[in-house]
């Protein structure tokens, strides 16, 4: 099993860091009229554009982190407001201070699904930046976390994986995506889990073993796609969609080479030294 707890250990004071201060928002009566005018400042960016949206969205930031510094006990309200901040500055370039706005949501959500939502943003803007090990900090104690969701389970496991595979930890990477494909409680994360694993030995050039894990998805996951529901209509075009599939026949092309060219009869005779015949 890859060693997550000293990751967790390094890195785990990127989320406790403050936020900048608020700029000049008006305290209102209750928490919801807070969120209400960060809303209104939000909408009041539509249409606008260069600087002037940009004034527009640090003064929706800034009313945004204002339902958190006067009201930090409004459970869901404030998680919601530290989320949109951090979408936000997110929109605006601003990686490191929306991924201090997603762990602040994670940490103030009532919801499970709303705290593993802002934990996977911020595990993509680390990933995004070049910050690998924080990044899987964040995945993989998603992946772990026992009052997550299953499904956001799955997901922290599967991004966890992409990110290992990309420091060149593969058979950690497939260790993951191996378990996903036979366990992950949403068959859609089945099929991108098969996908990443075939596509990691396509890379390596093991292309029959990339084979064989294809072979696997399509017999594992076929009677789900045959079923007449909305999630068997979504399986059944994830299967499709596969980059793996593209993948594995581009890589059997390749391995083959160009097919032999072919010549006629006149072309052959001029090789040999013969007088061509005439047509």
């Amino acid at each position: 099993m890859f060693p997550w707890g000293p990751l967790v250990l390094v890195c785990a004071s990127a989320w406790a860091q403050d936020v900048p201060a608020l700029g000049v928002v008006p305290r209102l009566a209750h928490a919801q009229a807070q969120l209400e005018f960060a809303r209104e400042n939000r909408r009041a960016m539509i249409g606008l554009a260069g600087a002037a949206r940009e004034r527009a969205r640090a003064a929706a930031v800034s009313a945004y982190r204002a339902v958190g510094e006067y009201f930090p006990a409004s459970g869901s309200s404030a998680a919601e407001a530290a989320f949109r901040a951090g979408e936000l500055l997110r929109a605006g370039g601003q990686g490191e201070a929306a991924a201090r706005e997603f762990g602040r949501a994670a940490r103030q959500a009532c919801s499970p699904a709303l705290a593993a939502r802002a934990r996977l943003e911020a595990g993509h803007l680390c990933r995004r930046d070049g910050r690998p090990v924080e990044a899987l900090v964040i995945y993989g104690a998603l992946a772990l976390d026992a009052r997550t969701p299953l499904r956001e389970r799955s997901l922290g496991a599967l991004w966890s994986g992409r990110v290992l595979a990309d420091a060149g930890q593969s058979a950690a990477a497939r260790t993951l995506w191996e378990r996903l494909s036979q366990g992950a409680v949403d068959p859609l994360h089945r099929v991108r889990a098969f996908d990443d694993w075939g596509l990691s030995l396509v890379e390596e050039g093991d292309l029959e073993a990339a084979a064989g894990v294809l072979d696997r998805c399509r017999r594992a996951l076929g009677e789900r796609a045959g079923e007449l529901t909305d999630l068997g209509g979504r399986v059944r075009r994830a299967l499709e969609r596969m980059r793996l599939v593209t993948r594995l026949a581009r890589g059997v092309r390749e391995r083959r080479g160009p097919p032999p060219r072919l010549r006629n009869s006149r072309e052959d005779a001029t090789v040999a030294g013969q007088r061509p015949i005439p047509k």
